[in-house]
């Protein structure tokens, strides 16, 4: 129904998705249908419901990615977070925050700067302080591979593999040069720096001003499906509804990923990294 363009179709869409006997499976698909629809009152009604469908996380995912496709539908999502306070800045992912700024919206911008400044992406003039401010850090002392292991699985383990663990989302990292310190600070610190054939992102704007993020999965004849960089369910376009589709020079990767580890983690988790 998403893909077909009947707007009798929402009312029962919506209904669908805050009705309490559908599964999650029906308000997941309900949702990502609802995106092919340009109206604004969609917006409205799904922010005012995702407190009732946020508890599953595949429909939660699929609320945020609607509001994160459509302008006037992401400033009812912020709305509710900042001024209502019916949901929580917990519930945004950081690579949900930054699918916000892909809208190029001035006012949803602010808002999001102000909410999750850790989506802002670093200058070049932080990127090196903190390139330097690690190194200085990793030779002073040493680290725990053992405990590092354990580090990268839970921040780093999810999208990279390394020694025949972790996913597969990102590069695989056991074939990198890890024995140079300096080469693995880079790419921490600034996953942007070089971001490998086969993982870039796109971005596809549509003739009805909805923004979609992710790879591109198949081009056959007439269509483009784009599937979400982290996993999820792809999207099919008529390429006669794309009006802009763009490479992104931005990596899905956080850059303040060690922001939150103290100095010990940090000497762990490049101890691990440099086995």
């Amino acid at each position: 129904m998403g893909e077909i363009n009947q707007p009798t179709a929402v009312p029962e869409l919506v209904g669908l998705v805050r009705g309490a006997q559908s599964t999650p499976a029906v308000k997941q698909a309900a949702l990502h249908a609802l995106q092919g629809y340009n109206q604004d009152e969609i917006g409205r009604q799904m922010a005012a419901a995702y407190p009732t469908f946020r508890d599953n996380a595949f429909v939660r995912e699929a609320g945020l990615a609607l509001f994160a496709s459509r302008s006037s539908w992401a400033m009812e999502f912020l709305k509710e977070v900042e001024e209502t306070k019916t949901i929580h800045t917990d519930d945004v992912p950081y690579h949900y925050a930054r699918r916000f700024k892909l809208l190029q919206d001035p006012a949803v911008d602010s808002i999001v700067d102000r909410l999750w400044p850790e989506a802002r992406l670093l200058s070049s003039s932080e990127k090196t302080d903190r390139i330097n401010k690690y190194g200085q850090l990793l030779d002073s002392g040493n680290g725990d591979a053992v405990k590092g292991r354990m580090l990268f699985l839970s921040n780093c383990g999810a999208c990279h593999r390394l020694h025949d663990e972790g996913g597969m989302l990102g590069p695989e990292l056991t074939g990198y040069d890890r024995t140079d310190p300096d080469y693995l600070l880079l790419h921490t610190v600034d996953p942007n720096a070089d971001i490998r054939e086969g993982y870039e992102v796109q971005k596809i704007v549509t003739i009805d001003d909805r923004t979609l993020e992710g790879r591109i999965k198949s081009q056959d004849g007439g269509t483009v499906t784009i599937e979400p960089p982290l996993g999820g369910k792809s999207t099919t376009l008529s390429k006669n509804r794309i009006k802009e589709m763009e490479m992104q020079q931005t990596s899905f990767m956080p850059e303040r990923i060690m922001e939150t580890m103290s100095d010990q983690q940090i000497r762990d988790l490049f101890s691990y990294l440099s086995q």
